[in-house]
């Protein structure tokens, strides 16, 4: 499959995939949105090895995993992450939503279904469920983050407000303490 962003009728990118071995590769762009330097960054999941312009990331598995990627305001590729899930659990990952802060950090959403990598880190969290990370404007987690949401609870969408506020979307059951705030 392929996908072409365009960023204000200026510039256009591919992104395509090598599928594994006997199976069809996919590329599903979920969410985009733009940091305070114009630039671009989207998030979604992939199955098969992604590749980003002239960049590749990952290998041909058949489990879905997370992407992020991020191009400069004349798109120009700055960096992309693709979360490596475990083949042998059949772990997979996929991003719902993303936004930025007025700093440029990045609130990145989505699910998981047992342990990945992210950007060379890994990320055991428990069984199965949501996530919600913060990471800093170069792609790399916060510390303090990700926080893991239990199997139940899901984040469809979230935006920044002007106070660097984030708000989420999604269903929950039952209570969930983010920040030391109780959400119910």
């Amino acid at each position: 499959e392929r996908c072409e962003l365009i960023s204000a009728a200026v510039w256009g990118r591919s992104a395509t995939t090598v599928p594994p071995k006997e199976q069809v590769g996919r590329f599903v762009p979920t969410d985009v949105t733009f940091d305070p330097q114009g630039s671009v960054i989207v998030t979604g999941h992939v199955t098969g090895q992604a590749i980003f312009g002239e960049t590749s990331q990952g290998t041909p598995q058949s489990i879905r995993r997370l992407f992020l990627t991020k191009w400069d305001a004349t798109g120009n590729l700055i960096w992309t992450y693709v979360g490596e899930g475990d083949r042998q659990t059949n772990a997979d990952s996929s991003g719902h939503a993303v936004a930025t802060d007025s700093k440029g950090n990045i609130y990145l959403t989505g699910e998981y279904k047992g342990p990945f990598t992210w950007n060379e880190e890994r990320l055991t969290p428990p069984e199965t469920g949501g996530f919600l990370f913060k990471l800093s404007p170069e792609g790399k987690l916060l510390q303090g983050w990700p926080k893991w949401l239990p199997d139940s609870h899901n984040i469809d969408d979230l935006t920044v407000d002007q106070n660097d506020n984030v708000v989420v979307n999604g269903s929950f059951r039952g209570d969930w303490t983010l920040e030391g705030k109780k959400l119910a």
